[in-house]
Order: structure tokens, then sequence, then C-alpha cells
């Protein structure tokens, strides 16, 4: 496994584990992985091609989805609170545009709704 393989999935790591945090920016993630934030930034881009920004919203998505189709969560407002989204209109949003579907729509396919 390459030192770039190690950085990245360290990264998603910690991401994953405070997703639903408060704290969880740039500043905190720069602050764990023991870089300054510019730092940071610029590495995630170089390996990943992706802002830090955009590697936890993809990964709150990805859990988002999982949460749905395991059928843990029975409301959208539950499964976006429980990724970190306090706004449940924008993860609305920002799920129909990753997945071109609503999460609504993935609980009433998965039965669960």
């Amino acid at each position: 496994m390459t030192q770039e393989t190690k950085w990245k999935m360290r990264l998603e790591e910690l991401i994953t584990k405070n997703l639903n945090s408060k704290h969880l920016s740039n500043e905190f993630l720069a602050r764990e992985m023991g870089l300054s934030e510019r730092h940071l930034i610029r590495k995630a881009k170089m390996i990943t091609g992706k802002s830090p920004q955009k590697i936890t919203r993809n990964l709150r998505l990805k859990i988002a989805m999982k949460h749905i189709r395991s059928g843990q969560f029975r409301t959208v407002r539950e499964v976006g609170q429980a990724v970190g989204y306090t706004n449940i209109g924008y993860f609305i949003k920002e799920f129909k545009k990753e997945f071109e579907c609503k999460p609504f729509e993935v609980l009433q396919a998965a039965g669960w709704r």
C-alpha cells in the first residue's frame, strides 16, 4: 500500500468518525492530520483530485445511501442528521445532485416508506 493510499484512508477514517460533529472542518482535519490547513487542501487535491470539503460531502452522501438502503433510519430527516446535515433541504439537494434521485425515493424503493 502506498503512502498516498494510507494517507487517504486515514483522512477518510477521520472524517467518518466525526461525520456528525459540528467541529468537522478543514481546520479540525488539518490539526488531527498534523498539517496546516493549506497543506491539507493541497495534499488532498494532489492525492484524490478533490478538496477536503468534497471528500467529506461524498463520504456523507455515501453513508447516507447506505443507511437508507439498510433501513437503519425511517425518515430523510433522521438520515440527514445521522451524517451531519443540519439543513435537511440542503441534504436533499446534495443527495439528488449525487445520486440523481431524492432520498425519499430511495426509502420508498427500498420498501421502508
